[in-house]
């Protein structure tokens, strides 16, 4: 039987790194040309009629087309970017851009086809469902970005709709939806759940990624039925994490957008003792600290993942250097953080930060 969350795990927790680039870099590389709506409304009704008929090409169409982003990129990227470079082969590369479409349109419709098992598992029956209404939330920007001069609004979407058949409510979620001259496109479909408001669905998705930390610390098996005490302890013993580490990198993105990332090491029942991480990220002038998801692989390489982009880094004498990509265009940043002086106050007002961050999240 499939788990809803073996299904949805990628949008909720964590993302694979060459899945995510993948899937991120479709905007650039889909080759249909029928995207562009004339408005949000317009957008997400196209969107649900696609679920609604399980249909994967018109789903797709509803991205912007090759032709269109690489204007788009050669329009605002420095010419002596790498965006531009790449962008700028790619146009003129009949096979390269060929090539790229096969690919990506496979990994978008994995995308598609994991979020209709999702919904499969919830029991929804498409053809009896209902759209009910959306809503809108601005997505953070990255300042200097490449995204934010080709698309300064871009949007998370809430979709609600009622199953006929069992008279349920639910809400799912797609990412990037997108406004670009006055026209519109996106986006990636995220988890769904059983939910008539945005709260309900946040504190479903919420429970569901404290279940993931617990089975990935080993608080609780993947097959476990905990009854609703033990989940609350278990939930409590995860609040309740041993920080055995806290380091602060400063650094840049192209030796131009400064940035600054605070990593904490968290004690757990795993060989070597230190089993998660968890990390705040900040663009140089902006005020706000952003949370990333972090995982390390065998082979050392780490990757931090928010909102609008993620970083695949490698840790050597104490500094990290790699790059970031960005969500919607797959623009490349070279990162290079340098660990520096943490004081007890600035460590104080991180983990502050960190904590209010969290009780936001449930």
């Amino acid at each position: 039987m499939l788990d809803v969350s073996q299904v949805a795990n990628c949008h909720i927790y964590k993302m694979k790194w060459k899945r995510l680039v993948v899937i991120l870099c479709f905007i650039l590389f889909s080759s249909k040309g029928f995207a562009q709506q004339v408005s949000e409304g317009a957008l997400v009704a196209k969107l649900f009629n696609a679920l609604q008929r399980q249909h994967f090409e018109s789903y797709e169409q509803l991205y912007a087309s090759s032709d269109s982003l690489c204007v788009w990129v050669l329009q605002y990227a420095d010419v002596n970017s790498e965006s531009y470079r790449k962008m700028y082969s790619l146009r003129n590369n009949v096979t390269a851009k060929e090539n790229y479409d096969t690919l990506i349109r496979r990994e978008v419709y994995d995308n598609f086809d994991a979020f209709l098992k999702q919904a499969k598992v919830l029991g929804v029956h498409w053809k009896e469902t209902v759209f009910v209404r959306y809503e809108l939330e601005k997505m953070r920007r990255g300042s200097g970005l490449l995204i934010e001069k080709i698309t300064p609004l871009r949007f998370l979407g809430y979709v609600f709709f009622k199953d006929k058949a069992t008279r349920k409510m639910y809400g799912f979620t797609v990412y990037d939806l997108m406004q670009v001259n006055e026209k519109w496109y996106g986006g990636e479909l995220g988890a769904i759940y059983p939910a008539e408001n945005k709260e309900q669905f946040r504190k479903a998705l919420a429970k569901e990624k404290q279940r993931l930390r617990d089975i990935e610390n080993g608080i609780v098996r993947k097959d476990s039925a905990a009854t609703h005490r033990e989940v609350g302890e278990d939930t409590r013993a995860m609040n309740q994490k041993e920080i055995v580490d806290r380091k602060l990198y400063k650094g840049s993105f192209d030796n131009e957008i400064d940035v600054q990332l605070y990593v904490r090491s968290i004690k757990g029942a795993c060989p070597g003792g230190i089993c998660t991480w968890d990390a705040l990220f900040k663009f140089g002038d902006q005020e706000e600290w952003v949370p990333m998801s972090v995982t390390r692989s065998a082979d050392g390489a780490w990757l931090f993942t928010e909102e609008i982009g993620g970083m695949e880094l490698k840790l050597e004498g104490g500094d990290y250097h790699g790059t970031w990509a960005a969500g919607d265009t797959k623009a490349e940043y070279d990162v290079l953080l340098k660990e520096i002086n943490l004081s007890a106050k600035k460590a104080e007002n991180l983990d502050a930060a960190m904590a209010s961050l969290d009780q936001l999240d449930e």
